[in-house]
């Protein structure tokens, strides 16, 4: 049965201990499309946020966690991405466009 679910950095480990119990509850594996959404701007055109793929290599990497590590090259570097920057993640936010733009 398909679902959308919404994720940000707050909740990636629910997310990912959702998407575990739906595949325990379904006894099989569960495909999951991480999507890094970014936002669409005035003028109809996509940009791409920081925060966004952040929060899609936060749930990949909390995904792996649980065991469920098959993943895309896209998906690897989201994870690996937001591994190395975990660090830093607070300040690349809120230094991000989006966050520049909040404060206009």
């Amino acid at each position: 049965r398909p679902a959308v679910v919404s994720a940000g950095l707050a909740d990636a480990a629910a997310v990912a201990d959702w998407i575990l119990a739906l595949q325990t509850a379904l006894g099989r594996r569960a495909y999951v499309a991480v999507i890094a959404a970014g936002t669409v701007e005035a003028d109809g055109s996509w940009r791409a946020c920081a925060e966004d793929q952040l929060a899609a290599g936060a749930v990949v990497d909390a995904l792996a966690a649980l065991g469920i590590d098959a993943t895309s090259p896209e998906a690897a570097v989201a994870c690996a991405a937001y591994q190395q920057l975990r660090p830093a993640v607070g300040h690349l936010v809120t230094a991000s466009v989006s966050a520049r733009r909040l404060d206009d």
